[in-house]
This record gives C-alpha cells, structure tokens and sequence, in this order.
C-alpha cells in the first residue's frame, strides 16, 4: 500500500469543500477520503496530528468543534503514528 503524507493545506482544503456541499471534484479530498478509507497508507507523526488539529480549530474557519474531533478521531483511527528521523548536517571536504 502506498504510504501517504498529508499536508494541513490537503486536510483544511478537503474539509472546505465538504462544507460547500462537495458537489465538484476536488482533488484534497479525494485524497483525504482515500486515506480514511484505508486505500492507501496515511502516515503521520503527532507533531503533525497536532497541527491538523491547530489549523481546524481556528476561529476563520468556523468548523464546528464536534466535526472536527470526528475527522481528527478518525485521521488517528487509520494513520499509523511515526517519528520522523533526524538527518544530522553532513559536510563533505571538497
């Protein structure tokens, strides 16, 4: 399965649009429904998920607080959780 990233731009714009009424295709939110629905890998650190959940909340959107604890509950329900790696700064002598 393709592992899968999702920037908070991808997840705020999928949410915007189902506000709309979704009625166009929209490419975040395919994507997003593609990650809940398990067809590919959604991969996240907690750093990330604490952003996710940042953004939401922010008063110029207005989504609704129980909305987005349902999307975030079921974000964590299918991301596997993982720790990014520190790449330490390498200097090659020329």
């Amino acid at each position: 399965m393709t592992p899968v990233v999702l920037d908070t731009n991808v997840v705020i714009s999928a949410v915007l649009h189902m506000q709309a009424g979704g009625g166009s295709f929209s490419a975040p939110s395919v994507c997003l429904e593609l990650a809940l629905l398990g067809k590919v890998a959604l991969v996240a650190s907690n750093e990330l998920l604490a952003e996710y959940e940042e953004v939401l909340l922010r008063p110029k959107f207005g989504f609704p607080y129980r909305l987005v604890r349902a999307l975030l509950s079921d974000i964590r329900r299918v991301a596997r959780v993982s720790m990014p790696v520190v790449i330490p700064n390498r200097i090659v002598r020329d």
